[in-house]
């Protein structure tokens, strides 16, 4: 913007000179005009250096905002003049066999990503194509040649993370979270033997005590690393439970049954004991003489511990008729 208003400003002044001259007496006009030229000259040499020096700082900015070429970018046959090809990891070391007939002194220069040596250690992740552009100067003429540099990629397997052995209790869950890394950056997948599912994760009942050897996998698709772990779940004992127990109202000369349904989660033997005048076998034929009110325990031992409950039974008297048995003479 400043630039055109000075030339405005120069382009006024021009206009004004030029009127000036046209008004002025005949006699002086050659004088006036004489010097009118050289002023108008003037403000053109001034016009042309102030206009020279915005391109100039018009080129910069052009080139300031030139993108960087990507040397991974597709490359073609006619990029190029030699093709070596080499593995992720390699160290690139290029040797130049170079003739020169004057015997001259020469310099070499290798564009990115070698040195100035023209080497360059490779790492994983460089897997792609650089063109690289060798110099070769005497001094006072070089001589070019571009190469294609073909980094192929080297896969590695993925690296689990040591996960170490687990100890549970009957009824705890485990959790396993399995660390992966691929030094390839590749998607990987994780599984898990049974029981642990495909997320990682076991919920241990009454029944799952022992130990068990877990084998963790992870795959690149190409390539898989594996580790191992032991879970050992330790017994937790769930005592038996007993049911269908409910207290008891009778009439002497009836009979008591009890009937207990007992389950144990464990899977464990089971013994059930009831208590007299019922005992074991759950039943119990009341007499005229049993009126009264028993509290009777049934327990169940599975070996490791016992749970047991309390029947309460009701004998209710029942009055009989006093009985003639026989009659006789004194």
């Amino acid at each position: 913007m400043k630039y055109t208003l000075k030339i405005l400003t120069i382009i006024a002044i021009i206009s004004i000179l030029l009127i000036s001259s046209c008004t002025s007496k005949t006699d002086n006009q050659d004088s006036e005009l004489s010097d009118i030229d050289k002023e108008i000259e003037a403000l053109q040499q001034e016009l042309l250096k102030q206009q020279e020096s915005n391109d100039m700082e018009e080129t910069k900015a052009i080139e300031k905002e030139e993108p960087k070429i990507d040397v991974k970018e597709p490359v073609n046959a006619d990029n190029y003049d030699k093709k070596l090809t080499v593995k992720e990891t390699d160290l690139v070391n290029l040797k130049l066999n170079v003739v020169d007939e004057d015997k001259d002194r020469l310099a070499y220069t290798f564009s990115k990503p070698l040195d100035d040596s023209g080497k360059w250690q490779t790492t994983y992740g460089d897997e792609g194509e650089y063109i690289i552009t060798i110099t070769a100067s005497d001094g006072k003429l070089k001589t070019e040649l571009k190469l294609l540099l073909v980094v192929q990629k080297k896969n590695v397997a993925p690296t689990i993370k040591p996960i170490g052995d687990v100890v549970v209790t009957e009824g705890d869950t485990v959790r396993i979270k399995a660390e992966v890394s691929d030094i390839n950056r590749d998607e990987t997948k994780v599984t898990y033997t049974l029981p642990i599912d495909s997320n990682g994760v076991w919920i241990t009942d009454y029944t799952s005590s022992g130990t068990y050897k877990i084998v963790v996998k992870a795959i690149d698709g190409e390539l898989e690393s594996t580790e191992e772990l032991t879970i050992t779940v330790e017994d937790k004992n769930a005592l038996p439970v007993i049911d269908n127990i409910e207290d008891i109202v009778i009439d002497e000369g009836e009979t008591v049954r009890i009937e207990p349904k007992v389950t144990d989660v464990d899977k464990d033997k089971v013994i059930t004991t009831i208590s007299e005048p019922v005992g074991n076998d759950g039943v119990w034929q009341t007499n005229y003489s049993d009126h009264g009110t028993y509290s009777i325990i049934v327990s169940a031992n599975d070996g490791k511990g016992t749970s047991s409950k309390t029947v309460k039974i009701t004998v209710r008297d029942i009055n009989r008729p006093p009985q003639i048995l026989d009659i006789s003479l004194e």
